[in-house]
Order: C-alpha cells, then sequence, then structure tokens
C-alpha cells in the first residue's frame, strides 16, 4: 500500500483536477508544480511543502504521459496514402502520387496523378496489386473522404460507395488511423517524403504522367534498406515479392478500374483475382 500523507493526502482531488484542466490549455499557459503548491496553499489550506508537492506531481504527470510500444510489422500488411508535390506536366504544376508500402519488408509502389480523386484511388490500387501479383491481407489509411463518409459517435466509420466496392472486389480488410495522428502509419508517410525528397528534386518536367512516371519515378537499383530481421536486401535481380522495392513507378496506368459492386460477382471471379497472400 502507498504511504500516508496526512498533509497532502486531502488535496490530491484538487492537484488532480487542476492537472486535468491543464490538459485543455496551451501548453505555455498550463501549470508548474509551484504553482500548484502556491494554489493548493493559498486557495484551500495545503499544510504540506513544495517538494512533497512537486514529487507526486510529477509522478501524475508521468501516469498521464502518452505511452509508445515498439511496432510490430508482420508480413502482408500495407499502409497507402497520397502525397504531393510540384511538377511541370503538360502545364499541371501540382501532382498527387498514390502511395503502398509493406512494412515488414520496405516494399513500395508510388504511381502520380494530375489530382487526388476517386479514380486515381482506385488506379493506384489496383495498378499495385497488378505490380505485386498479390494483394495484402489489410491495408492501413487516414480518414480520408475518398474512403470514410462519416465517422460515428462510437468510432465507426461509414465507408463511401467506392471504397466498400473497391474492398469487395479485392476482399482486403481495411484499417484506419486515429485522426490526426500521422504517426499510425508512419512508414507510408517516410515513403512518400522519400520519394518527394529524391525523385522529385529539382522539380520535374514531363510531357506527361506516362512519361513521368517512366522517367521520374524509376526503380532505384542501387537502393539497399534493413527488413525486420536485420538482413540488408538489395533490389537488383529480385522478384516483387522478395525486393525491398521503394519505387516501381514504370509501369503504365491502366484503364480505370470496373469495380463489380456485388459480392456475389466477385467470389464467382475469384480465379480473375490476384492471390491474397503475405506480400512482405
Amino acid at each position: 500500500m502507498p504511504a500516508k500523507r496526512p498533509k497532502l493526502d486531502p488535496f490530491i482531488g484538487i492537484i488532480d483536477q487542476i492537472l486535468e484542466d491543464d490538459t485543455s490549455r496551451p501548453a505555455k499557459q498550463r501549470h508548474t508544480s509551484k504553482r500548484i503548491f502556491e494554489r493548493a496553499r493559498d486557495e484551500h489550506g495545503c499544510a504540506g511543502g513544495l517538494a512533497i508537492v512537486k514529487d507526486y506531481v510529477l509522478a501524475r504527470r508521468q501516469r498521464l504521459r502518452e505511452v509508445f510500444v515498439p511496432l510490430r510489422h508482420d508480413p502482408g500488411h500495407a499502409q497507402a496514402d497520397f502525397g504531393e508535390a510540384v511538377a511541370v506536366v503538360g502545364g499541371v504544376e501540382q501532382i498527387h502520387f498514390f502511395a503502398l508500402d509493406l512494412p515488414h519488408s520496405d516494399a513500395g509502389f508510388v504511381q502520380a496523378y494530375p489530382t487526388e480523386t476517386t479514380e486515381a484511388f482506385c488506379v493506384g490500387h489496383a495498378a499495385t496489386f497488378s505490380f505485386f501479383g498479390k494483394v495484402p491481407k489489410s491495408i492501413l489509411y487516414d480518414n480520408t473522404t475518398l474512403a470514410v463518409a462519416r465517422i460515428l459517435g462510437d468510432g465507426t466509420r461509414q465507408w463511401t460507395r467506392v471504397f466498400s466496392e473497391l474492398q469487395s472486389h479485392y476482399l482486403f480488410l481495411d484499417r484506419f488511423g486515429r485522426p490526426g495522428k500521422g504517426n499510425d502509419k508512419g512508414k507510408v508517410e517516410g515513403l512518400v517524403g522519400y520519394v518527394r525528397r529524391n525523385f522529385l528534386v529539382p522539380v520535374p518536367r514531363a510531357t506527361s504522367f506516362d512519361a513521368l512516371n517512366a522517367d521520374c519515378l524509376p526503380a532505384p537499383k542501387n537502393l539497399t534498406v534493413s527488413n525486420n530481421s536485420g538482413a540488408t536486401t538489395g533490389l537488383e535481380g529480385q522478384g516483387p515479392e522478395t525486393a525491398s522495392a521503394w519505387i516501381a513507378g514504370h509501369l503504365q496506368c491502366p484503364a480505370y478500374l470496373q469495380i463489380q459492386s456485388r459480392i456475389s460477382d466477385v467470389r464467382s471471379q475469384a480465379a480473375a483475382t490476384p492471390d491474397r497472400c503475405s506480400l512482405a
């Protein structure tokens, strides 16, 4: 049992309430331990000393602090996002690129489009699955309006019609990050930044998006990265299932994905759907 603190214990509830109220205030205008001590003494008659109040406040803040745990990326699970960059493509001066990352192996795929639209979202998935020849078990997204129509009070997502049809066609599981928490999908965020810094500097110029994807987003043959086992893997001569290929933008963009909206139709065409497997 914790030691009794007769001079402090009657004021624990007051101190806890001050700390709780501080969480909704600007960081630079929150109570210091000294200010909490002064208020407890002057407003509530606390007879304890500054040291005992400081020790309690420190321990309490450590318990309230957000806890982070080491990330584990199992094979076959992906993260997807869109990135933005400046590029001159037939008069268009801003591009949007769809990126999908496999965190277990660091394999990835990137394809540039004129805008971040439903069509680009669907075609990006189709091009990625075509490149790998397989479909991830699950894909983690932010709460993009291309996939999420509404977030209900209990946190449940209502899908958009197109995303529901896309998922029904390819039969992958969806996962969504917490609103405003980009670190939930840090691997694909890192891929987006890597592409922008290494392949879009200086600002590229191309006659078409096919040319941009072919010339400015090549597979980097000399890149090596470490997988979760600690082994370093080179890209040269590796297949898409095993290579840690961060970028592979050389595929021609396919025609707009014709999605089957009925699950029964999807199951009857299962033989034509890429296998679901552990991709990474």
